[in-house]
């Protein structure tokens, strides 16, 4: 069940895409306690196995000390072989030292104390029993639990359900069951709580029917779930486990081999009758020879064989030794294979057990079903029908004592498959390793400051923004949207919540807090915090539909974080020179050689592009003009990361590069450049680790400006941020480097290029230009539109199937189309 609960809320999931965020949040809060309270059943089953009653009440005693206000705890416990659950609810502060404590129980054997409404035909029962107003300490008193195991583990006049209801439960309420039971309602009726809904006790197992009890009651009563949504869910959960058995029913055979066994006993008990023992002719049959019957032997003889003469006295002595000491739990039937029936008559007459007829044709099927290739051969078989051992004349022979030969049984594992106990697996299936759900926490958006005037409040915004971006990633089975949640929130945080970088000699340099002195840790830090909300940015984007009121904030909030990174890494650290950043901001002092203005980002095509698409809010046209502003400032210094224009190594990008290997005595030829680029382990991205993600925020920056469409990749299901994680390599061949993403899926910031096709200009183009309306064709002027390169002939056309135009009247609109200033009225009237 727990596997169901969890698959259901994967991304893809039952749950994920029919119930409400806070109908998911709710269900997964049920699925973390349920799966907490496997931990304490499987230490209770082996502290149990292993009679040590410390392995379990220690663990649990400390769980229970440590459990935080307002959390709770499930606890397993089983009493007289009914599994209930134990629900612990902690109140939250002030009043953390009370507590709720409520047992869920879904079987008949531990319903006799709960509330309960006789409703003919049926008795129906409250399958939780709620107890409030318990002390906290009462509850992580190690004695309340030695006395629920003393409760579990005897047996007596006095059983465990008693121990538990008029013994523990008073201990823990200082109120007799009754007193506590009225209390309990009195306060559920204060807070407005109905009581809990009343059910007919199972008739099955009821390991399933516990979970599931709990599992409603932690949905409607804990976390205040309708029950129309809960009856969803319930709903959701059976169809999750339809599947489940629909999955493995091309896996399972028809019959197993006890199937097969039964099956065939099953005939012989219907048509076949047996002959009596010790030669008499009388029949009898085959259900009043078997009636409690433990083992079953199945003897193939024959009378020539001189093996089976040697063995038959001894498997008779044996044969009555048992019977007499089990009481008549061993019997054996022949099943003979002699040549002539007075041969058979003799042979059998030896015998103390019931036979077979001779010549019967259920003895071909019977040597044929258990593989008979030699004789003395005995197999044995339980009750079910499954093999004890096919080897029974040796098991016989050295190992009587040992009757019934088997282990004892393994403890039944009920309703491995609840909507299809009929399947069985034949083999071991090795599940994999556990993967747990994440437990859902809050995630409060409005958390972000209302204004960022310093410095220090624009980092820990962004770090705030970086947070937020990550809980929303890990939690999409309990909240929806999440994709565009994180668009929004990135696109708010860099075009409303934070100043962008002043322009270079800008009034505002110096009240811009991106130029405030910081160290070279800091510095890394945001560039990493940075890349990481990009590579968020883009996992977000490409998830969403491609629309024209979202290209706007495509292009615009990467050039805000690109603007953001260039203007923080080109700042002199106050406790460290970074090489890196120091010839990006440019070298003033020193040697003629070392002299030069420094590097700066190209914008590329964003004017060009930013100029078509509508930009909605007025905070979003500040922020684009910001960045132009940004950028522009620094048109006169060398470009780097163009890649835009090519995917070459530039110029540019190599002397900066050179600058950098020149003070650090990096080899600098270009080969090894090439590697400090693509080689997160080469030198430059060792001791420079900012370099990396300046790299890629600068190629997100220039991929979102693409102007072709179908270079974004396009998918089903949403992409992560790690799937967003940029690789570089150099494809010697076109001295190229080559982009992609998590390894996989290529990225190109240059648009696709066939032979014979002009790349387009903009991915939405103005609805005012006419090529937009005659694509693949251009029409830049009024010639275009009205010139045919093929005139058709009227005597060709049929122009009743066609509707073409007759000759008079294509003259007479040409003639209209050549008329000058009344061209259009006189269009409009012919139509």
């Amino acid at each position: 069940m727990l596997f169901a609960l969890k698959r259901m809320q994967t991304s893809d999931g039952l749950a994920t895409s029919a119930l409400s965020s806070p109908a998911l949040q709710a269900l997964n809060a049920a699925t973390y306690a349920l799966d907490e309270c496997l931990t304490f059943a499987h230490k209770l089953r082996r502290a149990e196995g292993a009679n040590a009653v410390h392995l379990f009440l220690r663990p649990l005693v400390t769980s229970l000390t440590k459990l935080p206000p307002g959390e709770l705890m499930v606890i397993p416990l089983v009493i007289k072989h009914t599994p209930r659950l134990v629900i612990v609810r902690r109140a939250p502060a002030p009043e953390e030292h009370m507590c709720t404590m409520t047992i869920c129980c879904a079987g008949p054997g531990g319903l006799g104390y709960h509330p309960n409404v006789a409703q003919p035909p049926k008795i129906k029962y409250q399958t939780s029993f709620e107890v409030r107003g318990v002390q906290f300490s009462r509850v992580c008193d190690e004695a309340l639990w030695v006395g629920a195991w003393y409760a579990a583990n005897r047996s007596g006049k006095r059983d465990g359900d008693d121990v538990l209801f008029t013994v523990l439960i008073p201990f823990l309420t200082e109120k007799s069951l009754e007193d506590a039971m009225v209390h309990t309602h009195t306060c559920c009726e204060a807070l407005g709580i109905g009581p809990s809904p009343m059910r007919s006790a199972r008739r099955t197992h009821p390991g399933y029917g516990v979970a599931r009890t709990t599992a409603h009651y932690l949905l409607t009563r804990v976390h205040d779930m309708s029950l129309a949504d809960a009856k969803h869910i319930s709903l959701l959960l059976r169809l999750q486990l339809l599947r489940f058995a629909t999955n493995d029913l091309p896996f399972v055979g028809m019959l197993g081999e006890a199937d097969r066994t039964r099956e065939t006993l099953l005939t012989i008990m219907g048509h076949e009758p047996l002959l009596a023992p010790e030669g008499s002719e009388l029949t009898i049959s085959m259900a009043s020879s078997l009636e409690g019957v433990e083992v079953l032997g199945i003897y193939f003889s024959a009378s020539w064989c001189p093996p089976c003469r040697k063995f038959t006295p001894q498997l008779a002595s044996s044969y009555t030794r048992i019977r007499r000491k089990m009481h008549g739990n061993f019997q054996i039937i022949l099943a003979p294979l002699d040549q002539t029936e007075g041969a058979f008559d003799a042979y059998r007459s030896k015998m103390p057990w019931p036979s077979l007829r001779f010549g019967s044709a259920l003895v071909t099927k019977l040597a044929e079903r258990f593989e008979v290739d030699g004789i003395p051969k005995l197999v044995l078989l339980t009750a079910e029908g499954e093999i004890v051992s096919d080897d029974g004349v040796r098991l016989l022979r050295k190992h009587t004592h040992g009757f019934p030969w088997s282990s004892t049984k393994p403890v039944e594992t009920p309703h491995m498959h609840m909507l299809c106990e009929r399947l069985l697996r034949l083999t071991d299936v090795d599940p994999g390793p556990k993967q747990e759900l994440p437990r859902y926490k809050e995630i409060d958006l409005i958390a972000l400051p209302a204004s960022v005037s310093t410095r220090e409040q624009a980092v820990a915004a962004v770090r705030h923004c970086d947070w937020l971006c990550t809980a929303l990633a890990v939690q999409s089975h309990s909240v929806h949207n999440t994709a565009f949640l994180k668009f929004a929130l990135i696109e708010f945080v860099f075009t409303q919540l934070l100043p962008l970088p002043a322009p270079r000699r800008g009034r505002g340099v110096a009240t811009c807090v991106w130029r405030a002195p910081v160290d070279y840790e800091e510095q890394r830090t945001m560039l990493e915090v940075l890349a990481r909300i990009m590579e968020h940015f883009a996992a977000s984007t490409l998830s969403l539909n491609h629309t024209r009121p979202a290209d706007s904030v495509r292009m615009v909030v990467p050039a805000c974080i690109a603007a953001i990174a260039d203007c923080v890494l080109r700042q002199r650290s106050i406790n460290y020179r970074s090489e890196l950043c120091a010839h990006l901001g440019g070298i003033s002092e020193g040697s003629e050689d070392a002299l030069h203005k420094g590097f700066t980002l190209d914008c590329g095509p964003l004017a060009a592009q930013a100029a078509l698409v509508a930009c909605h809010t007025p905070e979003l046209n500040m922020a684009r003009t910001a960045a132009l502003d940004y950028f522009g400032s620094f048109r006169k210094l060398p470009k780097l990361f163009r890649w835009d224009k090519s995917h070459k190594f530039s110029v540019e990008l190599a002397n900066w590069l050179r600058h950098v290997c020149v003070d650090r005595a990096f080899p600098a030829d270009t080969n090894s450049l090439v590697q400090y680029v693509t080689d997160p382990d080469a030198l430059l991205m060792k001791n420079y680790p900012e370099f990396r993600h300046y790299r890629d925020i600068a190629f997100y920056f220039k991929f979102f400006l693409n102007p072709d469409k179908k270079c974004f990749p396009r998918r089903d299901r949403p992409f992560t941020q790690r799937e967003m994680q940029l690789s570089f390599g150099w494809d010697p061949a076109s001295a190229e480097f080559t982009v992609s993403a998590g390894g996989e899926i290529p990225l190109s910031a240059q648009p696709k290029r066939k032979r014979g096709e002009i790349p387009p200009k903009e991915r939405f183009s103005s609805l005012a230009v006419a090529s937009e309306y005659v694509k693949p064709q251009s029409a830049d002027n009024e010639d275009d539109i009205l010139h045919l390169w093929d005139l058709p002939s009227f005597g060709e056309l049929d122009v009743a199937n066609t509707h073409a135009l007759g000759q008079h009247d294509s003259e007479l609109l040409l003639s209209y189309l050549t008329v000058p200033y009344l061209r259009i009225p006189l269009v409009i009237s012919f139509f």
